[in-house]
């Protein structure tokens, strides 16, 4: 009779939460799911509607990183290169140039610069052919349905096989000495005429100068006006224009012209014929350090670029398809299961991309016992510290999370690392989808904090709130991202 009592006991323990279940504040239990681990055990601490299949905005990264990581490895590099078939005659390269584009999100002008000075070191100062861009390393840039008012912005600017510089151009205007505003600019534009009406104004203050000018790129010419305050001399400002084609072209004869190169004919589009010879290349970071940026600053075209050129192989046009494969393999090769996982594009820059909590959590716990986990930790923003969290949770620097902010979307995915060896290690995943997800940041790290706050114990948590949340709507149209993604590594890189 007592061992019976004991019995119930003991399967009436096992079926309770391991503490209460954690106010959610604001947040209705239907629009939230959680899921937390202690990583040394392997016990399930926490865990609400975590087999739900919801939008992650950003947390979405960490699915392509972990892919990348796994298929790629940590010192995986870009590889740009320029190549020809005609002769160097006197200082002229006799015919084309082919520039056969990697998709290396990070390249940027001094890159360019580099490419152009090994150039020269080979006696090549005039381009008798064209630029040939070969765009065959992969010929789509993927899809951010949902997002058309915001083609415009950097953090939608989709991936190319020839991305520059987030194709980006920096102005840097300044009073001279007559009065006049003097205009520089990175790159030069050659080709690209410029209309001023810009009025220097002395003394004045200047938090930055993109309050005091305005640029504007309407597809033929880039306007310039505003009033400029003398005290915005020295301070830059920047401007997304052009196709990626046309600006990796303006770049290319801006940047040969300032060094003292003529040429070429024109910048046209092509394959790269199979006897051409290698006359100079540019090898990105290692991926380890790309990766760094896209999750520290949730960087949509590294994450973009990543996923695609996971399908690179593929031929036919099936390049995102081939993508898509990449990853759910990676996953189902480590034992993660990918039932609820849909992709679209691999950046969480998508209406429609889901994954479960569950799913989310059995990624970080692979990744914590895989040999690349100190770069995938290395990658997520600490709490207070930097990236996207650096004004969050600050009290709590132990926490490397991932977050992920849309219309509706608000989530946290990654670890809290112990900090003396009575602690074990946890991961936590939290996703917010709400109407009113916004307004609920504050409850979302009060979260964040008391789940952070499971010790290890002998009991597990099998406390499963039922679903109660709406139907997937696959491919929802809204109007505008909230953009927290504002900081991108263009602000590093440019």
């Amino acid at each position: 009779m007592l061992q019976s009592f004991f019995r119930f006991l003991s399967l009436s323990l096992l079926s309770l939460p391991l503490a209460a279940a954690p106010d959610l504040g604001r947040i209705k239990p239907h629009e939230v799911a959680y899921f937390v681990q202690d990583l040394q055990t392997g016990e399930i601490l926490a865990q609400h509607n975590a087999d739900v299949a919801m939008n992650p905005a950003s947390v979405m990264k960490l699915v392509t990183a972990y892919a990348a990581f796994h298929t790629l490895g940590e010192n995986y590099r870009w590889r740009t290169q320029w190549t020809a078939r005609a002769p160097i005659v006197g200082g002229t390269l006799e015919g084309n140039l082919f520039w056969r584009g990697s998709g290396d999100p990070v390249l940027d002008q001094k890159d360019i610069i580099a490419l152009q000075q090994q150039l020269q070191q080979q006696g090549i100062y005039h381009i008798a052919g064209n630029v040939v861009l070969d765009r065959s390393v992969w010929n789509t840039g993927g899809t951010a349905e949902g997002f058309d008012d915001d083609e415009n912005r950097v953090f939608a600017v989709p991936p190319n096989p020839h991305m520059l510089s987030y194709k980006v151009v920096w102005i840097d205007a300044y009073p001279t000495a007559d009065g006049s505003v003097g205009l520089g600019l990175n790159p030069p534009l050659v080709n690209v005429p410029i209309q001023e009406n810009v009025q220097v104004v002395n003394g004045g203050s200047c938090s930055s100068l993109a309050r005091t000018l305005k640029a504007n790129w309407d597809g033929q010419m880039l306007h310039l006006q505003g009033r400029l305050p003398t005290a915005c001399s020295g301070q830059k400002m920047y401007v997304n224009m052009l196709s990626a084609e046309q600006f990796a072209a303006e770049s290319f004869i801006g940047q040969w012209r300032e060094i003292g190169g003529s040429g070429p004919q024109n910048v046209r589009f092509g394959d790269a014929p199979a006897d051409v010879r290698v006359l100079a290349e540019h090898y990105s970071p290692p991926l380890s350090e790309v990766l760094r940026d896209m999750n520290k600053h949730s960087n949509n075209l590294i994450a973009r670029t990543v996923f695609l050129t996971l399908g690179a192989s593929a031929s036919g046009g099936q390049t995102v398809s081939n993508a898509k494969k990449a990853i759910r393999r990676s996953l189902v090769q480590s034992g993660i299961s990918d039932k609820q996982l849909f992709l679209e594009n691999g950046s969480g820059l998508s209406r429609s991309e889901r994954i479960s909590a569950r799913t989310l959590g059995a990624l970080l716990q692979q990744t914590y016992y895989s040999p690349f986990r100190q770069p995938f930790i290395d990658s997520l923003p600490q709490a207070g510290v930097d990236g996207t969290l650096k004004k969050r949770l600050r009290d709590v620097p132990q926490l490397y999370l991932k977050t992920g902010t849309l219309k509706d979307v608000r989530s946290l995915a990654g670890y809290k690392l112990p900090q003396n060896s009575q602690e074990h290690p946890l991961s936590i995943v939290i996703m917010v989808n709400s109407p009113q997800a916004r307004l609920y940041l504050q409850d979302l790290d009060k979260l964040a904090r008391s789940l952070a706050g499971y010790s290890h114990v002998e009991t597990k948590s099998v406390y499963h709130a039922p679903s109660l949340l709406p139907p997937v709507r696959e491919n929802a149209r809204e109007t505008r991202q909230n953009v927290h993604q504002r900081r991108v590594s263009v602000l590093q890189h440019g």
